[in-house]
């Protein structure tokens, strides 16, 4: 599926469908049927009978992702293809591709900006920098290029704790401490602390790093290589 594509608006999706059908093959009994599949699964029968110049962007998306699953590929590339959806529609389409690859046990090779899809669905990711490979590896891999599991914001009333925190890593930000804990046993050994000291506790919040923050990581460390 390419990122952007000139679709035939001139005829109803069912006729593009049915016309993409054919090209790749199908008989015309084939084809009928495939498309009637393809327009049950990816939801298009309310629209299946309209001209593509008179839907809406998001419904012209799903076509053209649509397109790329005649004749039940076993090897999928989408470039780009939740690229200016709204995060509903995203997450429908998201439902739509994982249904299919599960169902065909088939492989989807994916290029994408939304580095949330990455984590959420992909099982490899290779990132690429000015035609270079700098990485490879799974999400939780990329992930722990950072060299933390968690970042834990921590406001105390009493500075004296802070020397007895049982974190190897945290730097203080203003009036609060920012740790980054390594691994799971670390991380709970900060929350029975945390529990302990309570009293002198003003807040404390726990977040996960973002692949984003992991990708800048990388290439920042592309760069200096």
């Amino acid at each position: 599926m390419p990122q952007e594509a000139e679709l035939h608006e001139y005829l109803t999706v069912r006729e593009y469908l049915y016309y993409l059908a054919l090209i790749i093959g199908l008989s015309r009994i084939e084809a009928k049927k495939e498309v009637s599949k393809i327009i049950e699964d990816f939801m298009l029968q309310e629209y299946a009978n309209k001209k593509i110049a008179y839907l809406s962007g998001g419904y012209k998306r799903r076509v053209l992702l649509a397109q790329a699953f005649i004749g039940s590929p076993r090897l999928l590339f989408l470039d780009e293809p939740t690229i200016g959806l709204d995060p509903e529609m995203r997450a429908k389409l998201w439902n739509i591709i994982i249904k299919y690859l599960n169902e065909h046990n088939a492989t989807a090779i994916l290029v994408t900006h939304y580095l949330d899809e990455v984590k959420e669905y992909a099982n490899r990711v290779l990132l690429l920098h000015k035609g270079k490979l700098i990485f490879d590896g799974s999400p939780r891999s990329l992930l722990e290029r950072l060299g933390y599991l968690y970042r834990v914001s921590i406001k105390a009333n009493n500075d004296k704790i802070i020397n007895e925190l049982p974190v190897h890593r945290y730097v203080k930000r203003g009036s609060k401490i920012e740790a980054f804990v390594s691994n799971n046993s670390e991380f709970m050994a900060l929350i029975r602390f945390i529990e302990a000291h309570r009293e002198n506790i003003v807040e404390f919040l726990v977040e996960r790093p973002s692949l984003e923050e992991s990708y800048m990581e990388v290439l920042k460390s592309s760069e200096t290589s």
